[in-house]
């Protein structure tokens, strides 16, 4: 060890009648001290010039003392009675401790000395030990809502935080389910079935985690009330059947069944010979606890066979007609019917009374004699009905040649309904659909009738049409249906008929560039398109007495991707925190983004996330924009970014 020169001891003799007192914070370099590893102490500076500094593990007394470190213009430093050959001072008076110990917790305290001056500090380390791993109590059998459950979590570790699992699943508690205080004890009162499986304990610091070994709680319960269950071979012949029992119980239940009150098999299931009639009884006992209970079935022997589903009147029937369906079968006790998969009703006779167009479907229905079970062939129930009141739907076509409309009518019926129209109730023009030239000797009153074809039955709906002074709707074409921005031409065309005024729109603003616009304003052309040429356009026909406008033509410009931007611009950054960069470039399509740090690509997207950000995360970002159609790319401008120094 160094020693201190005779000039700097003397200096610190001076004495001084009034001393200017410092608080000296303390750093530690990493936010855990871990069992095994180093930590690093930093003294924080204080406006004024100290000569000696002393380290202390506890309060500043001598036995406590680490190392007396001599500061500049004097050097070297003393160890003290509490060094362990594991601490050494460094610049400024740090202190390094190196293969830490739970024994190194505690408070550290340093003092720094000079003419006229003390400060002192302190700080609190608390070492994390690489835990042990904890021990269960054993536990035995346990009796479903009779028996309580202690389980003990053994550890010798004292400040650990403890957990519980189930099966490696954390368990919650709850009135049933409690923990001690410390929860190195887990008490279940009662115990129930559910609550079987296997149990550990886990013990955690911040640093580390251990669970033990798993311990299985057994629970004994049941048997519960068994349930049989039935099958055959065939289904119309007799036949050998089979009963299974099964009920729910820990250990396995052991069975014995009983045949018109007979002993006669000890298995879960039975073979029945031909079926035979009478009843079976199926006893299931805990081997455990010896509880038993028992189930009763009756059978009988009558032969199932394929039944029939009758209908009358008819499958086919008129809305708010009656309808009965019979199920012709030979089993009286069990008949069920079905519509569409779901079950409906129960009985050998279904009746619908005043059916409707909702009682359209499919039909069965199904018999058991407690064995088996026979499903009818499936009959289909029409419902006709309609026609409903016809609509009337216009809709007119535009073009250089021909202005038309056509009438559309709709009706809704069963089975499909016949459609004819009227010219002022004179006779039928033409059937469902009708296209007529727009011209004033057409103009009148439009009726389309609606027949179904089965009932006959009708229905009638009338429309006015005033085709004096009628517009059609005109409509709007481009070519091309989009273009690059500073290389394509494009034209946009407006059908509409001859000797009208028309006008354009560009989202929905009157168009007044009138130098873009040729033969009769039927034509817009744009020589060389930019990014504000994109946009919805429409064109408006105009008479003496009406207009009307097209609908909206969406026109897109290709262009870009301009040079993007990164945003924040901030350049420094606290150590350790979460740091999002956004890139933005005005294109169409929308660019793809790309990121780089220091040269090299990093991620993709629009916003750049950097975790934890720490110094190797420094330096230089630049984004990339790119418009795939164009196969053009830039780069933003270099923002460089860097960790904010501490003062």
């Amino acid at each position: 060890q160094n020693e201190p020169t005779l000039a700097g001891l003397r200096l610190l003799l001076i004495a001084s009648t009034q001393v200017v007192k410092y608080h000296l914070p303390i750093f530690m370099d990493r936010s855990n001290a871990i069992e095994g590893q180093r930590i690093n102490l930093t003294v924080g500076a204080a406006p004024t010039s100290f000569f000696i500094c002393n380290w202390y593990r506890g309060s500043d007394s001598q036995e406590k003392l680490i190392v007396t470190v001599y500061l500049p213009p004097l050097s070297g430093y003393v160890f003290g009675p509490a060094y362990t050959g594991r601490e050494t001072p460094g610049p400024n008076c740090s202190l390094r401790i190196e293969n830490l110990n739970q024994d190194d917790s505690g408070t550290y305290t340093v003092t720094k000395d000079g003419p006229s001056v003390h400060g002192t500090g302190n700080h609190s380390v608390e070492v994390l030990g690489l835990l042990p791993k904890p021990n269960m109590s054993t536990v035995q059998l346990f009796r479903e809502n009779m028996d309580l459950v202690h389980l003990k979590c053994e550890t010798t570790v004292k400040f650990a935080n403890i957990s519980w699992l189930q099966n490696g699943k954390p368990l919650s508690s709850c009135p049933r389910i409690q923990l001690s205080n410390n929860k190195q004890t887990l008490t279940i009162q009662p115990v129930l079935r559910h609550d079987a499986g296997a149990y550990q304990c886990q013990i955690s610091n911040p640093f580390s985690a251990q669970r033990s070994d798993t311990t299985t709680i057994s629970v004994i319960y049941g048997p519960d009330p068994p349930v049989i269950k039935m099958t055959a071979k065939s289904l119309t012949q007799p036949s050998n059947g089979r009963l299974s029992c099964k009920a729910s119980s820990f250990p396995e239940a052991e069975y014995c069944w009983f045949h018109n009150g007979k002993e006669f098999s000890k298995n879960p299931e039975i073979l029945l010979k031909d079926i035979q009639s009478g009843t079976y009884t199926c006893q299931a006992t805990n081997p455990f606890t010896h509880l038993l209970v028992i189930i009763i079935c009756l059978l009988s022997a009558e032969i199932v066979l394929k039944p029939n589903v009758i209908v009358k009147p008819s499958p086919f029937l008129v809305e708010f007609q009656d309808v009965w369906l019979y199920c012709d079968t030979t089993v009286t006790q069990d008949v069920s019917w079905f519509k569409d998969g779901n079950f409906f009703a129960k009985g050998r006779k279904l009746y619908i009374a005043s059916v409707t167009r909702n009682n359209t479907g499919e039909y069965w229905c199904r018999v058991s004699n407690g064995i088996t079970a026979l499903d009818s062939d499936h009959v289909y129930l029409s419902v006709i009905y309609g026609p409903e009141k016809p609509v009337i739907r216009p809709n007119d076509v535009c073009n250089e040649e021909h202005i038309n409309i056509i009438l559309f009518c709709k009706a809704d019926a069963y089975p499909e309904p016949q459609y004819a129209w009227f010219r002022d109730n004179l006779i039928p023009i033409s059937p469902e659909v009708l296209t007529r030239k727009i011209i004033p000797e057409n103009s009148g009153d439009y009726a389309c009738q609606a027949t179904n074809p089965t009932s006959k039955m009708t229905s009638k709906t009338t429309m006015e049409i005033d085709m004096i002074d009628f517009l059609p709707k005109p409509n709007v074409t481009a070519k091309p249906n989009s273009a690059i921005e500073e290389l394509h031409p494009v034209s946009f065309f407006c059908s509409a008929p001859k000797d009208l005024m028309i006008t354009w729109f560009k989202d929905g603003e009157l168009y007044t560039s009138e130098s873009h616009l040729s033969d009769n304003n039927k034509t817009l052309s744009i020589a060389s398109v930019t990014k504000s040429d994109a946009g919805g356009y429409q064109c408006q026909i105009t008479n003496h007495t009406s207009r009307r406008i097209s609908d909206i033509l969406s026109f897109n410009v290709v262009y870009g991707p301009d040079t993007p931007a990164i945003q924040p611009t901030q350049r420094y950054y606290n150590e350790h925190t979460n740091v999002v960069l956004t890139c933005k470039a005005d294109s169409f399509p929308q660019p793809r983004y790309i990121w780089f740090h220091n040269g090299k690509e990093i991620d993709t997207g629009q916003k750049l996330l950097l975790e934890d950000f720490t110094e190797d995360k420094t330096g230089s970002y630049i984004c990339q924009a790119g418009n795939d159609l164009l196969q053009k790319k830039r780069n933003s401008s270099s923002l460089e970014i860097y960790l904010e120094k501490s003062e």
